[in-house]
């Protein structure tokens, strides 16, 4: 057959056309499988963000809830027996340095939590209870923990932050507190309205109100501001020049408390993107745009979901969803399988970068990211409790 020079053009210039789908994308190779068969793993796990160990919790079919936690370089675990503490944790996360476990469970109230803390040897360091979140922290150069508790009485209600030093958990070495109404309003030294605390709970982000100008006969304009806990203080900053995009920040932030930054997307998938935004958040009306190393339109946006410890490197952990038929495969007549992608941000940046992909199927995932590992949990929509097995896969 003669191939002609122009048949030879099309020929090169398919070529040269980049692979589109998934032939780029990094497919996460297993390191093994953790099975039990004497009853379930409960869908509560978490990887250190170190990427060291392995926590999660088997479920025996007599009703115990022992509590392992594996070193994932020698493949030994440590076990304690839990089944006093809870027999469905609420949560499982690693301090940010990877040294203790937090386990929690509902409190006395729904909005309070009460929190068991374990050493990677698996001894239980003690017990915070009824607090409506604890984290890890450095205060004064000890190793710590932050509690934040909000209690309503009446009409009113205080937000208390607690530190307690790891080592005694029995009492906090530093106790704060603001008191307000049930709106979350602070009548003196000036009236401001509570927005959302800082990812460390030492910082409130607040409305203060602006006051009543007799002169002109009208309310003087907003200004946002901080209440320092520590120092009891409030440090006013600049006039609010749209009270509604303001207030709108405000419940979102409010929604997502405890988290260092936040991601918005919205919009509809396009071949190239979204039609939208991808941005991460600091606070209130401070956003970044969102720069991937790979197309946003492939994903499902629904399925955004992030990992609230930040890993060793001070990055956002978040995963989504191919959609099978997204508008970038369609146009080629195409479609994918579904996998379920994790991905890395900077928020300071807005760089944004893959770490690879496992395949998903119809299955609910439920995922945990740390170091060089993923955990993976395949749930039945109907039976989200946990599994036999539990996945764990290399990045690198």
């Amino acid at each position: 057959m003669k191939i002609t020079r122009f048949s030879m053009l099309i020929v090169c210039l398919i070529l040269a056309i980049p692979s589109i789908g998934t032939a780029a994308d990094r497919i996460l190779k297993k390191s093994t499988v953790v099975s039990f068969s004497d009853g379930y793993i409960d869908s509560r796990f978490a990887i250190s963000p170190s990427g060291s160990h392995l926590a999660y919790i088997t479920v025996t079919t007599d009703g115990k809830s022992i509590l392992k936690i594996k070193d994932l370089a020698s493949g030994s675990e440590k076990n304690s027996d839990i089944s006093k503490f809870t027999a469905e944790p609420l949560d499982m996360r690693f301090s940010t340095d990877s040294a203790v476990l937090l386990v929690s469970r509902e409190g006395k109230r729904s909005e309070l939590f009460d929190f068991g803390v374990f050493g990677t040897d698996a001894v239980k360091k003690g017990e915070i209870l009824n607090v409506s979140d604890l984290l890890s922290s450095n205060y004064s150069g000890k190793k710590t923990l932050t509690a934040y508790t909000v209690t309503k009485t009446g009409a009113n209600q205080a937000h208390v932050v607690d530190i307690y030093d790891i080592s005694n958990l029995r009492k906090p070495i530093k106790s704060f507190k603001l008191n307000t109404d049930v709106r979350g309003r602070v009548a003196k030294p000036e009236t401001f309205d509570i927005a959302y605390f800082s990812s460390d709970y030492m910082k409130i982000y607040v409305k203060v109100i602006g006051k009543y100008d007799k002169k002109t006969d009208s309310k003087l304009p907003d200004t946002n501001g901080i209440w320092d806990m520590e120092k009891a203080a409030l440090v006013k900053g600049v006039e609010i020049s749209n009270n509604s995009l303001w207030d709108k920040d405000s419940i979102l932030f409010a929604k997502y408390q405890g988290l260092s930054w936040l991601i918005r997307l919205n919009g509809v998938a396009t071949q190239t993107g979204t039609n939208g935004s991808f941005e991460v958040g600091s606070g209130i009306q401070s956003w970044k745009k969102i720069n991937p190393d790979f197309n946003l339109g492939r994903f499902e946006f629904s399925s955004l979901k992030h990992q609230r410890t930040l890993n060793s490197s001070g990055e956002m952990i978040y995963s989504m969803l191919i959609d099978p038929q997204n508008p970038y495969i369609l146009k080629q007549m195409k479609s994918e399988k579904r996998y379920i992608h994790f991905f890395t941000l900077n928020g300071k940046t807005g760089a944004s970068s893959s770490l690879g992909a496992v395949m998903a199927g119809e299955d609910m995932i439920r995922w945990s990211v740390g170091g060089n590992y993923v955990a993976v949990m395949r749930l039945h929509k109907n039976w989200t409790i946990g599994n036999t097995t539990l996945e764990i896969y290399k990045i690198k």
